[in-house]
């Protein structure tokens, strides 16, 4: 595996590494509707490509529509978007940590799909 494939990889999962480091910028409209046109890029730019691991460069935009089903569901439930849970044990956040818990288990199911 040369470095190429590797920053394939890396690109491709933007949404997982956005939603583990920054998820605000998946929840700001501007921010959000930029990295939805770079993906849309991305994932016609992947099935240009003929070297290996260019699939990954598809898995980016399923992943952020996947996030935009899934923080629409929490929405119209909850009537507030998802907080980060990942630093808190606050039991009263329990429903954002199992939002976060089947965020996660999306994206990695994209991931291994695309694999």
């Amino acid at each position: 595996m040369d470095f190429t494939n590797v920053l394939l990889m890396i690109v491709g999962m933007n949404i997982w590494w956005i939603f583990i480091l920054r998820r605000a910028w998946l929840l700001k409209k501007n921010v959000f509707i930029l990295l939805l046109i770079v993906n849309s890029m991305l994932f016609g730019l992947g099935f240009v490509l003929h070297i290996p691991f260019s699939q990954f460069l598809r898995m980016a935009l399923p992943d952020q529509l996947a996030f935009l089903i899934l923080v629409t569901i929490f929405r119209e439930i909850y009537h507030r978007y998802p907080v980060d849970t990942l630093w808190s044990m606050d039991w009263k956040q329990m429903t954002d940590g199992l939002f976060n818990f089947i965020v996660m288990i999306v994206l990695t199911a994209i991931l291994l799909w695309m694999i």
